[in-house]
């Protein structure tokens, strides 16, 4: 297929119609499309992006400049991923998302229709207050929750479906409502019919070898 100038697309990927490769202006710098990559249908990458080997864009999806996608991510279909957002390796961004100046780590599982705010103040003109939150890695967020702006939650946590989140949540604990409130430590939470402790995220899915 013939790519805009800077426009950089690795080995074997699939891209499907009506995708757009290289929106928005040229200055932003190279939109970088590692190899194995999926673009489905309807999807839009701007310029200025880094999307690394194995991952999977969903129909409709936007990514916006100064995105940094690692290895094995998907991002669903209609999700947009405005400026600014790093995702860690093996992590899952379901359908109808929105994530702005927001960093998220490693094998974490976003449920359909979460929201990442980056305003304490709608609409702040100045663009050093713009903050997102930030996620460790091994994290469940539920579906339908909203996460504010600057908050930091830990490692191995679950946040339940519907929640707002206000406040920095601690590694290892489970918190839901509205707002976010603690309920108890992750350990203590067992996969459904079995004595396996529970871990939020992707991770025990690629161990044992389970589809997204």
């Amino acid at each position: 297929m013939n790519l805009p100038e800077g426009v950089r697309l690795g080995a074997n990927c699939i891209v499907q119609v009506n995708v757009v490769l290289g929106a928005g202006k040229r200055e932003l710098g190279d939109l970088v499309i590692g190899d194995n990559a999926i673009i489905r249908s309807g999807a839009v990458l701007y310029y200025g992006t880094t999307i690394g080997n194995d991952c999977k864009i969903g129909h409709n999806a936007v990514v916006r400049e100064k995105n940094n996608l690692g290895k094995n991510v998907s991002i669903g279909s209609n999700t947009e991923l405005a400026p600014g957002n790093t995702i860690g390796d093996n992590t899952s961004i379901h359908g109808s998302c929105f994530l702005e100046a927001t960093a998220i780590g490693e094998y974490c599982f976003i449920a359909p229709g979460v929201k990442f705010l980056d305003d304490k103040t709608p609409v702040e003109p100045r663009q050093e207050y713009w903050k997102g939150a930030t996620v460790g890695n091994d994290v469940c967020i539920g579906g339908g929750s909203v996460i504010g702006p600057g908050v930091i939650i830990g490692d191995r946590v679950l946040v339940g479906m519907g929640s707002v989140v206000t406040k920095n949540i601690p590694a290892g604990e489970v918190w839901a409502g509205n707002p976010a409130r603690f309920m108890k430590k992750t350990e203590d939470v067992l996969y459904i019919n079995s004595t396996t402790p529970y871990l939020p995220g992707n991770r025990m899915r690629y161990q044992n070898k389970m589809p997204k």
